[in-house]
């Protein structure tokens, strides 16, 4: 950079050695200097000031001294336009016989600034026009630039013809002022009062100088508007003012897409300049105004897979929010609700089949529009309202015609199995089944259980609707499944409703409904093994031996049905049910926009998935990660197993119960159908083994469910915490759990 410096200064002083000594030269005459000046300000070279030729173009990287910063260009036979003008004027005095002192240089410098900005101007608006000629977009924003530039410099060309009319006929008088930069002229034209004559018109070009030095590239549209807008705080009345002025005419073609958006929800922007854009996906297939509108449940006609966006991604994949389009004088949460309201519209119309309120709404309020940069207050009153009666008309075709709530609670009793009396059906007459290996199951047979479950359930007062989107089917299975592991309820869904129960938010039903049926099935085995006790219990009770046996499996059936009734009611109503109705209250409210409810919903999915399913880990010091949900598989095990020994342990006492009453009928001499064979004792290691299987599984149990209990004591949620205190509610676990903090985690012992 010094270098540089100094080189041009010693190409200066050597330019100034070399020109012969005009001191005693006569200076030009003012009105010759006048007549280039005005030839000047029309950016035309004079006879004795002119505009310095560009320099010649050298091959390869050039570097460039432009305000204060090396430019290095390499690209050939390209010179940008503020780059040929930067070298400003100079003098044409050799062999004039004329000299032109300092003073009068400066003012002629100043002067032809007024020149240089109307080359600079004029070229742009040129170069732009040649460039749409062959075919290269110019955005609505830029043309309008363009056509407000053009109406200044037509007042910039009556400016100059009445200088030039004044130079030419000599007059003192006074003309008309063009814009207020001529006004007043009293006197003959001089060049000191040329420039105090053209000062506020020189203000008014280096705006738009500095606006046409701004535009283009990537600073379009918005982005154009926003670079405006940022003058119109400029603390110079005048450029405060004008910046005003241009940006209502800028303005006019953003408001003209900004209002089809708000009121017809068409985005109609063919050349990138609003916030808002269409997804590059289906922007080729701008055909939804055009094609047929399809069924109830296809959004915009079949050709959306093809298109690249699923049918229920096009809500928030449809459209897209261009922060840097956003102008200035709009704040990021007003764009999010302008958005947000042309989204509305355009889903109501080609989703919900509700074009017809669309099209009677935008003509009812055609005449009532005031979108303007002028009268920002009415802008934002008019999008506000906008915003809202959108919304508020979303939600009534959700919540009433396409009855959403219904859906949800659908969801809520089936797959979470909150409807007590259709679970309990279907679970005794699918239980046997299920018991079967998963490859003798056949999918019209859970089909026609679930029908009958249904019908003999409450469930048969329910919308059709909603009965027949239910359906029983069998999820993949492996080698050794049964159909407890496989069997699964699907709720089917389709557009629009899709948008809020999306494909991941299914997902996360099908989790809810898995663990819980889990919860169920564990249930149901426990019930049906302490029916078998009760029933049993006279047959039992004739086997003494046995006695001790039977009243510790009691104790331990007893803990676990507590431990799984527990666990169901903390699934049920501390999370289902809280969590319900927080949905319920927002569904009231109908506060917000489709996505506040799309929002209310994942907020709601996701409480419930990771509060039941007991999504919270912790780390010990002493072993890795164990996730609670995984200690509570392993109990369910655990108790499938135990209730699996209880079996055994029955079907042995009623063995044994029938070989003593055989053994006793012949001491009594009664004829016995049991071979003599079987009055032998029973195998004593049969009977061990059932010892040995039901302390193991008991013991097992017991630790799993202290692990799990110090788990929940420690775990951030709060429910998770007092579902622990129910658990251990009299303190059964209070001893051992003791134990297990001060071993596992650096002696802090926990009271739950």
């Amino acid at each position: 950079m010094a270098a540089l410096l100094a080189q041009h200064r010693a190409k200066r002083q050597a330019a100034a050695a070399a020109e012969p000594s005009t001191s005693t030269l006569p200076p030009v005459p003012e009105p010759l200097l006048l007549r280039d000046i005005i030839y000047v300000l029309q950016g035309i070279d004079g006879q004795f000031v002119r505009f310095k030729p560009p320099p010649e173009r050298v091959p390869g990287p050039r570097r460039t001294y432009k305000r204060g910063e090396i430019v290095v260009d390499g690209e050939e036979g390209q010179e940008p336009e503020e780059l040929q003008l930067e070298d400003g004027i100079e003098f044409v005095l050799e062999g004039t016989g004329y000299s032109l002192p300092a003073p009068t240089r400066v003012l002629l410098h100043t002067l032809a600034e007024l020149g240089w900005l109307y080359r600079k101007i004029d070229a742009k608006i040129n170069l732009d026009s040649e460039a749409e000629r062959r075919g290269r977009s110019v955005g609505m924003v830029e043309q309008s630039l363009h056509a407000a530039l053009k109406g200044e410099m037509t007042e910039y060309y009556r400016l100059v013809a009445i200088l030039e009319g004044q130079l030419d006929e000599g007059e003192d008088a006074s003309e008309g002022g063009v814009g207020g930069g001529v006004e007043g002229m009293e006197g003959g034209l001089t060049l000191r009062r040329l420039m105090v004559w053209t000062e506020e018109v020189k203000l008014r070009m280096r705006m738009m100088g500095t606006l046409v030095e701004e535009a283009g590239d990537h600073n379009v549209g918005g982005a154009l508007l926003t670079s405006l807008h940022s003058h119109t705080s400029n603390g110079d009345p005048f450029i405060r003012d004008f910046s005003s002025r241009l940006l209502k005419t800028l303005s006019v073609p953003f408001f003209a897409t900004l209002s089809s958006w708000i009121y017809e929800g068409e985005l109609r922007d063919p050349f990138a300049e609003f916030f808002v854009e269409l997804n590059p996906a289906i922007e080729a297939g701008e055909r939804w105004g055009d094609r047929a509108l399809g069924e109830i449940g296809d959004f915009g006609g079949p050709g959306d897979e093809e298109e690249g966006v699923k049918a229920h991604e096009l809500w928030e994949g449809k459209f897209g929010f261009k922060k840097e389009m956003l102008p200035g004088f709009l704040e990021e949460s007003f764009g999010r609700k302008i958005f947000s309201t042309g989204k509305s519209l355009n889903f109501m119309k080609y989703s919900c089949q509700d074009s017809a309120w669309v099209v009677e709404r935008n003509r009812k309020e055609g005449s009532n529009r005031t979108l303007q940069y002028a009268d920002m207050i009415g802008l934002e009153r008019s999008i506000s309202l906008a915003y809202s009666i959108a919304s508020q008309r979303l939600f009534d075709i959700f919540f009433d015609r396409f009855r959403l709530m219904d859906h949800l609670k659908a969801l809520k009793d089936y797959l979470m199995l909150g409807k007590g009396d259709f679970v309990e059906i279907l679970m005794e007459s699918l239980g046997p089944s299920l018991d079967r290996p998963a490859n003798l199951l056949y999918r019209h047979n859970l089909t026609a259980t679930l029908e009958t479950a249904l019908r003999g359930s409450t469930s048969a007062s329910d919308h059709p609707d909603t009965l027949r989107r239910l359906d029983a089917r069998m999820l993949e299975f492996t080698q050794g499944e049964i159909g407890w592991d496989v069997f699964t309820l699907e709720y089917k869904v389709d557009a629009p409703l899709d948008t809020v129960l999306d494909p991941k938010s299914m997902q996360g039903y099908l989790k809810m409904f898995k663990h819980l049926w889990q919860i169920k099935r564990v249930e149901y085995s426990l019930n049906g093994v302490q029916r078998r006790l009760m029933t049993g219990a006279r047959t039992f009770l004739r086997v003494e031996e046995l006695a001790y046996d039977f009243h510790h499996t009691r104790i331990s059936l007893q803990q676990m049905i507590f431990f799984i009734r527990q666990l169901q009611y903390y699934c049920h109503l501390e999370v289902i049910g809280c969590s319900w109705q927080v949905l319920e209250e927002f569904a009231f409210k109908k506060e917000g926009d489709l996505d506040s409810l799309i929002e209310a919903h994942r907020t709601y999915l996701e409480r419930l998935v990771t509060k039941a399913l007991l999504m919270s880990s912790r780390k010990s010091s002493r072993r890795e990660t164990v996730s609670m949900l995984e200690q509570v598989r392993k109990i369910f095990r655990t108790m499938l197993q135990y209730r699996g020994a209880v079996d055994s342990l029955c079907n042995y006492a009623l063995a044994e119960a029938s070989r003593q009453e055989s053994v006793r009928d012949i001491g009594r001499g009664i004829d016995s159908p049991i071979l003599p064979s079987r009055f032998d004792s029973p195998n004593p290691s049969e009977l061990a083994g059932i010892r040995d299987r039901l302390e193991e599984y008991s013991a097992e149990f017991r630790a799993l469910a202290v692990s799990l209990v110090a788990q929940l004591g420690q775990a951030p949620d709060l429910d998770m915490r007092f579902l622990a205190v129910r658990l251990n509610f009299n303190y059964h676990f209070s001893r051992v759990i003791e134990e297990y903090t001060s071993n596992d985690f650096e002696g802090s012992v926990m009271f739950v």
